[in-house]
């Protein structure tokens, strides 16, 4: 036998261990699994309203500074996701934590809901970022299905608004006047239709029941807050949103019976 046809042999060896770990890992978790989806992404729309998937590539944009939703999605959920990690409950086997994405590229919402599904979601926040044409509008908010789609109304909306209010308080240390949190259903989305997301969810056995929102942060075109929270404040204030979010999504996912 050649030093090559050897070499290979052990390279295999030692993937199949790798593989058997993970799954071993897999298989032996007891606790639950937190899913944060970034919102949007990438440069291109995903998905189609045919297809009720469609996941556009970005929304909002701040008024002066030009950020990008899909940027600050995505970096405010790798913060959450670390703190998730870092915790007692993680560590402890209680909880762990799936991102649907963690680079610039944009999903379709099967796509997200399919990674749910495969993860064993237990729960399930889309991190996003609002905009009114004001630019004056703030406050943090949840968007949950509307009642006449969905079963799980009542517990999406003590999820979603759990999380607004964390937000709030977290918020409030950097600017006193944020307002009160506040959560509102999907009918406003695709003429009456609804999010896509919550679609796609609801069409997979295995995220059907679980609690889910679109956690709207704050306005991202705000004018008056824009510099405070995503430049001058920006490291402080995301800091303290991903320590809120991330405390009470494990809070939530493990008072659930």
């Amino acid at each position: 036998m050649n030093a090559f046809v050897r070499f290979l042999r052990q390279l295999l060896f030692f993937i199949a261990l790798i593989l058997a770990a993970d799954l071993h890992a897999d298989e032996v978790f007891a606790g639950r699994t937190i899913v944060i989806d970034p919102g949007h992404g990438g440069g291109a729309n995903a998905g189609t309203d045919a297809a009720k998937n469609k996941s556009t590539a970005n929304n909002a944009t701040s008024a002066t500074l030009g950020v990008k939703e899909k940027d600050v999605t995505l970096e405010l959920s790798k913060l959450i996701a670390l703190r998730i990690t870092a915790s007692g409950e993680a560590k402890a086997g209680k909880v762990r934590v799936v991102l649907t994405r963690d680079t610039d590229v944009n999903l379709n919402f099967t796509q997200r809901a399919d990674i749910a599904a495969a993860a064993g979601g237990a729960c399930f926040g889309a991190i996003h970022f609002n905009g009114d044409d004001s630019q004056r509008v703030s406050g943090p908010r949840a968007i949950i299905q509307q009642t006449s789609k969905n079963p799980e109304y009542e517990a999406d909306k003590a999820f979603g608004l759990a999380l607004a209010k964390a937000v709030e308080t977290a918020s409030k240390t950097f600017r006193p006047k944020t307002p009160a949190a506040s959560f509102h259903d999907d009918r406003e989305l695709h003429s009456g239709w609804g999010s896509y997301l919550f679609h796609q969810l609801n069409s997979n056995p295995k995220t059907r029941l679980i609690p889910a929102c679109h956690l709207e942060v704050e306005f991202l075109d705000n004018r008056e807050l824009e510099k405070l929270f995503f430049a001058e404040k920006k490291k402080e204030v995301f800091a303290a949103w991903a320590d809120a979010i991330a405390g009470e999504l494990i809070r939530q996912v493990l008072i659930k019976p």
